[in-house]
């Protein structure tokens, strides 16, 4: 599953666990492991010529001054570069002795810039970073070049915040998105590999979005409020809340459990509700697996983010190691989001506010949507309405059929036995 792993070093305690969980990896995946290091000779180098002004009389002659710097960058220099080395011979010995490929990178520089350098340009499958390295200090959640590397590369990426193996369960946090079902498929090799049991876990939160809706509603004058028809939209919205949600996070775990039943692996699945990232947070405390393993981003992103919402806080609070996987194989599953040229136009011909609003949401690769089907769906509270369509995309294709209409809506409606009313 992985054939290349990168994990750059500094000889701090988290660092060599990450070391010893590549050699684990390479020898179960018959991997290649990269072994990195920065150091930074120039920077020191500036350093010192920024302190010249203050070194004794004596020194400050220019013919003593560049014997000492010529001394400085002999012995800074060099020495950096060869304590750096000396970090990645220890590497390569335990990669001799456990019959793994290794390949080592000394990179001089600024630590994480030179990191991320190396891992956009290069073809890695997995990094493996620890949380902290050398200038860890009590009470920090993350050093600062794990969290630069994390959000500047869009790899699988694993971050070890202690040095225990991969054993237990193991735990994947979906929301429906494709880079969540990346996650799904990654988890299961592990697990399939590790011979661990697999948790799919799956959180929503209703009381954000009333809270929402209605502090849209109350910014609103009367007016606006009878164009918007916001009594009718606010009904709808407390009916697709109440009864809709669960009902579409549900039909998630179902879906990755059918991804993976080929495999193998054992594997359950848990609903929760309330804040995505505190439920599965006190989910993976109750439960202490060994990894958790979460999208880059999840269900909201429009190809701007980074990191989403719940992965950032999980990637800081999650008290297991966590791998957070690459969207990278999913952009075929959300181009649809990326897509944001088409204008739909209503029954009049013309461009209406809600095709415009919403228009880009219905930019399926392999999908047409009728108009009808369009305004219809284009009514529901955009809170829910990007899930709500997947759902009636997935039921299209599972048809055989190539175009949403009315009718596949109704049927969706149908399926889902009144527990959610669309709009007509």
């Amino acid at each position: 599953m992985f054939k290349k792993i990168a994990i750059p070093v500094d000889n701090s305690s988290i660092s060599n666990s990450c070391i010893d969980m590549g050699v684990d990896l390479a020898k179960r995946f018959n991997s290649t492991l990269f072994g990195s290091h920065v150091y930074a000779a120039n920077l020191h180098y500036k350093r010192f010529t920024d302190l010249e002004d203050g070194l004794p009389e004596k020194y400050k002659e220019e013919k003593e001054l560049q014997r000492q710097r010529d001394l400085h960058d002999v012995l800074i220099g060099k020495g950096l570069e060869l304590i750096s080395s000396s970090y990645l011979d220890v590497f390569k010995e335990k990669c001799e002795n456990a019959r793994v490929p290794f390949e080592s990178k000394l990179l001089e520089g600024k630590n994480f810039s030179e990191i991320v350098k190396d891992i956009n340009s290069s073809d890695y499958e997995l990094v493996i970073i620890g949380v902290t390295g050398l200038g860890a200090v009590n009470g920090n959640l993350i050093g600062s070049v794990c969290e630069r590397v994390v959000r500047r590369v869009n790899r699988n990426i694993m971050v070890l915040k202690n040095a225990k193996p991969i054993e237990g369960k193991i735990v994947v946090a979906i929301d429906g998105s494709g880079t969540s079902f990346n996650a799904v498929k990654v988890a299961a090799g592990l697990a399939k590999e590790f011979n661990t049991n697999l948790e799919i876990v799956s959180a929503f939160d209703p009381e954000y979005h009333r809270v929402a809706f209605k502090g849209i509603a109350d910014v609103l004058s009367a007016e606006a409020g009878k164009i918007f028809k916001f009594n009718e939209q606010e009904q709808l919205h407390e009916d697709i809340i109440d009864n809709g949600m669960a009902k579409l996070y549900q039909n998630h775990l179902e879906e990755a459990l059918e991804m993976i039943k080929d495999t193998g692996v054992t594997a359950s699945i848990t609903l929760l509700e309330g804040k995505p990232y505190y439920s599965i947070l006190k989910q993976i405390e109750k439960d202490e697996p060994s990894l958790l393993i979460v999208g880059r981003t999840g269900i909201h992103d429009t190809g701007d983010l980074d990191l989403g919402s719940a992965t950032e806080n999980l990637l800081r609070l999650a008290p297991c190691n966590i791998i957070i996987t690459t969207n990278r194989d999913s952009q075929d599953d959300d181009a649809r989001l990326l897509n944001r040229n088409s204008v739909h136009k209503g029954k009049s011909g013309k461009p209406s506010f809600i095709s415009q609003k919403v228009d880009k949401e219905f930019n399926s690769s392999d999908l047409t949507w009728d108009d009808d089907a369009k305004d219809r769906v284009g009514k529901i509270p955009y809170f829910i309405r990007g899930m709500i369509i997947k759902q009636i995309e997935r039921f299209t294709r599972e048809k055989g059929e190539s175009k949403v209409t009315c009718s596949i809506v109704d049927e969706v409606k149908d399926n889902w036995s009144g527990q959610m009313d669309l709009p007509h």
